[in-house]
């Protein structure tokens, strides 16, 4: 009676497990690549999905660049967040978030940056 009992139980934990995995989750990275060195060009942007498929597009920054300096900021907070909020709109979750930055001196005062955004999303499937 114990056998069965102890088969009983073995074979709900293994239900169990498999329910918690049909219910997982989808994963996306948001990567955007921004270099101050190059001013004129666009921010490279790489969607990364679970399943290891790639999306790659540029999207235009010139407006930042033109505006007066008092709004650049605004609006490139404002470009930023126009490259997540699709994802969001289809039920994708903002998991974490990190930012990377790299200086470089060049000849003289001026100076190369570099940024990496990175965005982490979740949704469930």
């Amino acid at each position: 009676m114990k056998k069965i009992l102890v088969l009983i139980l073995a074979l709900i934990a293994v239900h169990g497990a498999f329910a918690q995995q049909h219910r997982s989750k989808d994963n996306m990275t948001i990567t955007i690549y921004e270099s101050d060195y190059q001013p004129g060009k666009p921010l490279h942007i790489i969607v990364t999905r679970t399943d290891s498929a790639q999306l790659q597009k540029d999207v235009d920054r010139s407006a930042v660049r033109k505006a007066k300096s008092k709004d650049q900021l605004a609006l490139h907070e404002a470009l930023l967040q126009s490259i997540i909020q699709p994802y969001i709109d289809q039920g994708w979750q903002l998991v974490t978030t990190s930012v990377e930055g790299s200086v470089t001196s060049a000849l003289g005062n001026a100076y190369d940056q570099d940024h990496v955004y990175r965005y982490y999303l979740s949704k469930q499937k």
